[in-house]
């Protein structure tokens, strides 16, 4: 199904919101790649050369699940170096996040740092 004119004005707007937050970090590295394989192994590789500022890392997991093989995916906005390891940022629109207002965005932050902390180990 086609996205309506309302969708693609907010998806638009979001992209502009991402961008601008970007531009206020300085340099960065932008972790994009023809496969999400190749993206990962770039953002793993950026990670390990504590690239300062990386756009749209990406991590992978594969962990069983009642019995079954799943892929685990998540690739936030940003990854900001901060001492020795980095500092997990995402771009939202929403006025508030907590518990009341957006709880899928704390649970889609703490996968990204699960994720994050599990390809360190």
């Amino acid at each position: 199904m086609e996205p309506g004119p309302y969708e693609i004005v907010l998806r638009r707007l979001g992209l502009r919101h991402e961008r601008d937050h970007l531009a206020t970090l300085g340099a960065f590295t932008t972790v994009s790649a023809a496969s999400l394989e190749e993206q990962v192994k770039k953002t793993a590789d950026a990670i390990a050369q504590k690239v300062p500022v990386l756009y749209q890392p990406a991590f992978l997991a594969t962990e069983r699940i009642c019995g079954a093989d799943v892929e685990i995916v998540g690739v936030p906005d940003y990854l900001i170096l901060d001492g020795d390891g980095y500092v997990i940022r995402d771009s939202k629109m929403a006025r508030r996040i907590d518990e009341e207002n957006h709880p899928e965005i704390l649970l889609q932050v703490q996968l990204y740092g699960w994720l994050y902390t599990k390809k360190q180990r």
